[in-house]
């Protein structure tokens, strides 16, 4: 679950998200907050410490959890597709939910930061062009000063690009494991993304 102001997002998460061993029986579930803003997208150490628990908790163990869930005396009786409806409702869909979000979320940063550079580069005086025959270097300065200043902007870029395809990844993966595992018909990736977008 995610609640977004204008500049932050704070992401609500089960502790179970993060560690897949904390299925144990009478377990008092928790939930935990994490509070995103431009800083932490600019410099995504702790989210991508975060994503990587996250990612762990989930599709790394996908095939732990689902035996899991044959374990619990609350799922023991059910059908390998009901158990595997399960998991996929209470554990995958919800952590792949919070992961676009904190993703998307500092995608919209990236933008919004895009944004404010190409305005303040347009608000800027022109400056006096210099006689290359008396500074040489005065290009390349000019030039080295303009990418330090896009230099945030492509970095933060680059990371939600890499992220989504560390996603797009681990999804696919997912998806083969549970068509394998639990009914090869269906789209898992199309039937979250229609979850989704509801």
């Amino acid at each position: 679950m995610a609640k977004q102001g204008q500049e932050e997002l704070t992401v609500s998460f089960s502790e179970q998200l993060l560690d897949p061993n904390l299925s144990f029986p009478d377990y008092q579930q928790t939930t935990r907050q994490l509070t995103l803003n431009r800083a932490r997208c600019v410099d995504p150490t702790l989210i991508d410490t975060f994503l990587r628990n996250l990612r762990h908790g989930s599709d790394d163990v996908i095939k732990q959890k689902l035996n899991n869930y044959s374990k619990q005396t609350e799922h023991r009786n059910d059908t390998r597709l009901q158990k595997c409806d399960s998991l996929i409702h209470r554990e995958i869909y919800p952590n792949w939910q919070v992961r676009d979000s904190i993703i998307d979320f500092c995608a919209a940063q990236a933008t919004q930061l895009k944004y404010e550079l190409d305005q303040q580069k347009s608000s800027e005086v022109i400056r006096t062009t210099v006689d290359t025959r008396l500074d040489p270097y005065s290009v390349r300065d000019l030039q080295h000063e303009e990418e330090k200043k896009y230099k945030q902007w492509n970095d933060l870029n680059n990371w939600v690009e890499n992220n989504r395809t560390i996603e797009g990844i681990l999804r696919g993966s997912s998806d083969h494991f549970l068509k394998q595992n639990c009914d090869q018909n269906v789209d898992y990736l199309r039937k979250f993304w229609d979850l989704s977008s509801k």
